[in-house]
């Protein structure tokens, strides 16, 4: 392999990495705000309970919902912000994995090349002798 293509190599595997980092990330951020709905379900259940103290403290369920729920928001724009970075890198990884093929056949057509020279020297060889 030339130093061109084993640096292409190099280079995807480094770019799968960060596709897969964003792509846990992503999950990651998925996985809160699911957390923060559930949490803003949770207060709104005790706040109807027969027991709650929601008829003392009206506004303070409220604010726990509308907190959680903001959370939510939070992390759901978050994450969508990391989908735009997997779609952003996934593009680059496209483009070197189209490169680094490139390399390779390039690399592979140098190397029949010279296996065809060195074909046609040992046969002419011979004859001069």
């Amino acid at each position: 392999m030339t130093q061109r293509t084993e640096r292409l190599r190099r280079l995807l595997r480094v770019q799968n990495k960060l596709t897969a980092m964003h792509e846990m990330r992503r999950a990651g951020l998925l996985n809160q705000a699911n957390a923060a709905d559930a949490e803003a379900a949770e207060i709104a259940a005790r706040k109807d309970d027969a027991g709650s103290l929601s008829g003392l403290f009206p506004d303070l369920y409220e604010r726990g919902i509308t907190r959680a729920m903001e959370k939510r928001d939070g992390f759901v724009e978050a994450a969508a912000a990391e989908a735009g970075k997997i779609a952003r890198e996934n593009v680059r990884k496209d483009r070197i994995e189209q490169d680094f093929h490139a390399s390779r056949r390039i690399d592979d057509r140098k190397a029949e090349e010279v296996s065809g020279l060195e074909a046609v020297e040992r046969l002419i060889s011979p004859r001069k002798a």
